[in-house]
């Protein structure tokens, strides 16, 4: 993943990047419903599902 930083917007733009390390990850499976069911539910990939958040000075997001 990259995070991505402008600075001096409005002056002369300049746009930074940096990596952030993840551990590695795959798929969730779908998953079964309440009760049983032949039919499963579509757990959504592995993507990001929200917009990160940015809280008390840390950028926040989940993958499932």
């Amino acid at each position: 993943m990259v995070v991505y930083k402008i600075t001096n917007s409005i002056t002369n733009p300049d746009l930074t990047g940096v990596d952030v390390p993840m551990t590695a990850y795959s798929n969730p499976p779908n998953a079964n419903q309440l009760g049983g069911s032949n039919i499963l539910i579509e757990s959504g990939g592995n993507d990001l599902r929200n917009e990160p958040i940015f809280k008390n000075g840390n950028l926040w997001g989940v993958h499932g």
